[in-house]
C-alpha cells in the first residue's frame, strides 16, 4: 500500500510539472506576455507595443527549445510509468529532468515580467498589477472571449489530469 501511495504522489508530482508550457507564449502563467486583448486595456502605444513584441520574440527564441525538450522529457516518463516494472530510479532522474527544464521556464517569465514593467508607465503598471491580483483571484480565468478559446482548444489536447487522491496517508518515503 505504502508504493501505491509514493505512485499517486510521484504522478501528481509529474502532473503539476507537465503544466502546459504554451501557456506562457501566449500570456497567462505568472510572468507571461500579454495578449493582444491585454495590450488594448492597458493602451499601450506603438512604440511600446514595438518594445512588447521585441521582448516577446526574445523570450519565445529562448524558451521554445526548451519547451519541445520538456515535450521529449514528458513522454519519455510516460514510458517509464507504462513499463511492466516502473523503476523508480528512472522515474525520480525523468522527473528531476523536467524539474530543471521547467525552472528555465519559470525563469523566463520571471524575465518577461520584468521586461515588461520596464515599457509600461506608472498608470499601466497599476493596470496590470490590479489585472494579476483579480487573475490570482480567479484562478487563472482567461482574459477574454479569444483567450478562452485557445486556453479550451489546449486542454483538448492534453490528457485529462487523475485526481485520485492517495489510498494512504503516509509520508512519501523512499521504499527502495
Amino acid at each position: 500500500m505504502r508504493r501505491f501511495a509514493i505512485v499517486v504522489v510521484t504522478m501528481f508530482a509529474v502532473l503539476f510539472l507537465c503544466a502546459s508550457p504554451s501557456a506562457l507564449a501566449h500570456g497567462h502563467g505568472a510572468g507571461a506576455i500579454l495578449c493582444k486583448c491585454q495590450v488594448e486595456k492597458l493602451g499601450l502605444d506603438e512604440a511600446q507595443v514595438k518594445k512588447l513584441d521585441k521582448l516577446r520574440a526574445k523570450i519565445m527564441k529562448r524558451v521554445m527549445p526548451v519547451m519541445k525538450i520538456v515535450k521529449k522529457r514528458k513522454a519519455e516518463m510516460l514510458k517509464l510509468w507504462q513499463a511492466k516494472k516502473p523503476r523508480r530510479k528512472a522515474i525520480v532522474g525523468k522527473y528531476i529532468q523536467i524539474s530543471k527544464l521547467k525552472r528555465k521556464l519559470y525563469m523566463a517569465k520571471i524575465d518577461a515580467k520584468l521586461g515588461l514593467l520596464k515599457i509600461l508607465n506608472k498608470d499601466q503598471k497599476q493596470k496590470l498589477f490590479e489585472k494579476m491580483a483579480a487573475k490570482h483571484e480567479e484562478k487563472d480565468k482567461p482574459c477574454c472571449s479569444e483567450c478562452a478559446k485557445k486556453k479550451a482548444a489546449e486542454e483538448k489536447t492534453e490528457p485529462p489530469a487523475k485526481t485520485e487522491p492517495p489510498a494512504e496517508t503516509e509520508s512519501p518515503a523512499k521504499t527502495e
